[in-house]
């Protein structure tokens, strides 16, 4: 029994120190936080740790190492996660130029996609595969001498556990900041405009990665 808790503490600290790193799902997070409040941040974070547990769930499955041997399914991946990252910058960036808050219904719909954008931003990232065929392999090594079914799956729920955990501290602190902000349009032009920034980046990473 004690063993196994140690499993899915390691698992858990897994799931949050792979998530804890600034990353395209991080800006997009702090930039819809401080924009429309902490469920859209969360509910972000929460699309990329359900893609986490997906993504590990294959490793352990023997689908991922099958997965990064097919080129042009990766160039795919890059070329959509280019499209979705350059998209939520051009939108970044347009909000930047305005300085306006978008309407409470907007703001809706919003908390409504935000889910499906977390999704997509860590789903349609290849590295994300290549991240989790090391860890997991790693984590498997280090941890399991023999992969059950039981065990497999304590860490699976783990992992997304400990991945949830920190976009859940990172939305609550996003939504403080964002109560302190208060109304002022100046505060979300300079967020709109590093989030859009960095996301750019991103997306062009991604571009350059799929040629």
């Amino acid at each position: 029994m004690t063993s196994y808790l140690s499993l899915l503490a390691a698992g858990f600290g897994l799931g949050l120190s792979v998530a804890a790193p600034l990353g395209p799902v991080s800006a997009a997070a702090i930039r819809e936080g401080l924009e429309r409040g902490m469920l859209p941040a969360f509910l972000i974070g929460l699309g990329a740790a359900t893609v986490d547990f997906f993504y590990l769930a294959l490793v352990y499955a023997g689908v991922a190492p099958l997965l990064v041997r097919i080129p042009w399914l990766m160039t795919v991946f890059y070329l959509a996660g280019a499209l979705l990252l350059g998209q939520m910058a051009y939108g970044a960036l347009q909000r930047a130029r305005t300085g306006t808050l978008p309407p409470p219904a907007r703001r809706s719909a919003a908390a409504r996609n935000a889910y499906l954008y977390g999704l997509g931003i860590t789903l349609l990232n290849p590295s994300t595969i290549i991240s989790w065929l090391g860890l997991g392999g790693a984590f498997a090594s280090a941890y399991l001498t023999t992969i059950t079914l039981s065990s497999a799956a304590g860490v699976l729920i783990s992992v997304f556990t400990g991945s949830a955990t920190w976009f859940f501290t990172l939305s609550l602190l996003v939504g403080g900041a964002r109560r302190l902000a208060g109304d002022r349009p100046w505060v979300y032009r300079a967020v709109n405009l590093i989030a859009g920034l960095a996301l750019g980046t991103y997306a062009v990473i991604f571009l350059l990665k799929a040629f």
